[in-house]
């Protein structure tokens, strides 16, 4: 297959899973730790707090401004967080520092910590996953690279996997077949390439590692028929 001169988006990562995997994991921590800062916060405040029956003085999308009294002196400050069931002029409890009477908290406060803790640990998971699949897959092809059958396939056609993308692209897979002396055709299909190799192709066929007795099992080494780039 000829080969020309490669013009190739820049990607700032080639393996989505793993891509995936380090965002969540980030994403969690944070949650995790916001959740926890929060509780914690909420916890000792409310400690030294007394309730206050108050009212909801203006509700808008970022915060809800609560008015309320202590020892005979009116106060409004910011509740710190939105419930779309909240209404203007609906009485609220809220709780309030003696010593800081502007400051206020409502012991729902804990709740939303709960939220984001829980997110935060379902990211955690998840990212985790997909970078421990990632480690797995890539010792998996060392491992079938210097122990499998190598097999010469010949490379059928290019193909795009719709199911992944990256930068709003899809990666291009080489569809692969290999004739055991047998006459059985296996099929192989490689791992995802982020650019259009169609005619950037060094050879028409490609080293396949397969696992000894198993075909299901395989590795297509698409480095040997790609140019450096």
């Amino acid at each position: 297959m000829g080969r020309r001169g490669i013009y190739t988006q820049r990607f700032l990562f080639k393996n989505v899973f793993a891509a995936v995997g380090v965002i969540f994991t980030i994403v969690g921590v944070v949650f995790v730790a916001v959740a926890a800062g929060l509780f914690i916060s909420t916890a000792n405040f409310l400690k030294q707090a007394v309730p206050v029956e108050g009212e909801i003085r203006s509700v808008s999308r970022d915060n809800v401004i609560i008015s309320y009294e202590i020892d005979g002196e009116y106060f409004e400050s910011p509740l710190g967080y939105y419930s779309s069931d909240m209404r203007r002029g609906d009485p609220i409890t809220v709780y309030c520092n003696p010593d800081q009477p502007d400051r206020i908290r409502s012991s729902a406060t804990q709740f939303v910590s709960v939220i984001f803790g829980f997110v935060g640990i379902l990211l955690l998971i998840v990212g985790s996953s997909l970078i421990i699949y990632s480690v797995l897959k890539k010792s998996k092809e060392g491992s079938l690279k210097s122990s499998g059958m190598r097999l010469d396939a010949q490379i059928i056609g290019v193909s795009v996997d719709p199911k992944i993308s990256s930068n709003y692209q899809h990666p291009y897979i080489l569809e692969c077949q290999y004739q055991s002396p047998d006459g059985r055709v296996y099929f192989f299909r490689s791992g995802h390439i982020w650019y259009d190799p169609t005619n950037l192709l060094t050879d028409n066929h490609v080293p396949v590692y397969v696992e000894r007795g198993n075909f299901e099992s395989y590795y297509v080494d698409i480095s040997q028929v790609l140019p450096k780039r």
